[in-house]
């Protein structure tokens, strides 16, 4: 499998995948970042959506590629050179931006569209139902919760907090916003933290 990004979907999604008995391929820009990766994979630094870098991960022989980098743009290109010039059947990808979905279809690329997800379970929780969601993605199923952030939360950056295993950081609702994960961002008195976690 080849996966695209560095960040924390990508290396939760690596780990699961080798813990799966799967070769793993991580290919991003950010060489520092590939190098924190605690995995044992084949690291490539490069431009994802460039050609010589995806055959270099093998993408001629590769079962599927999975864009899951926080930039829209080069999940999308990406998912267009692994279908158009290796013909991927299997090629998924992750987007923020639900006005991109019409591109990744037209590619026939699976996806999974993280803002539209938390705006149906927010939606949900505005009008009353239970705060919390689950979403079958990929064959596996995540939940959505809030935490109230406590007093000994505030100022700290997102970076360092620390969820049980198999759970991760997804953002904070702040003054009826949802505030997608950034690692710099720091909680404040009110914040909610929104976790997601595989059940």
């Amino acid at each position: 499998a080849i996966v695209i990004g560095s960040g924390r979907v990508a290396r939760h999604l690596s780990a699961r995948l080798i813990s799966q008995g799967d070769d793993v391929v991580l290919v991003d820009s950010d060489a520092a970042a590939l190098e924190t990766i605690p995995l044992d994979c084949i690291k490539i630094r490069g431009i994802p959506f460039d050609r010589d870098v995806l055959k270099n991960a093998g993408a001629e022989t590769a079962d599927v590629l999975i864009a899951v980098s926080s930039n829209d743009n080069v999940n999308i290109m990406t998912a267009e050179v692994a279908k158009e010039l290796f013909n991927m059947k299997k090629v998924y990808a992750r987007i923020a931006n639900p006005d991109n979905r019409d591109a990744f279809e037209a590619l026939g690329v699976r996806m999974v569209c993280s803002t539209s997800l938390v705006v149906d379970w927010l939606s949900s929780a505005i009008s009353g139902e239970d705060a919390a969601g689950s979403f079958r993605m990929f064959g596996s199923s995540l939940r959505f919760t809030t935490v109230r952030a406590s007093a000994g939360l505030e100022g700290l950056t997102l970076s360092k907090l620390e969820p049980d295993q198999n759970q991760i950081v997804f953002g904070i609702l702040r003054d009826d916003r949802l505030l997608l994960f950034n690692p710099d961002m720091k909680v404040r008195a009110g914040d909610s933290i929104v976790i997601c976690a595989q059940n």
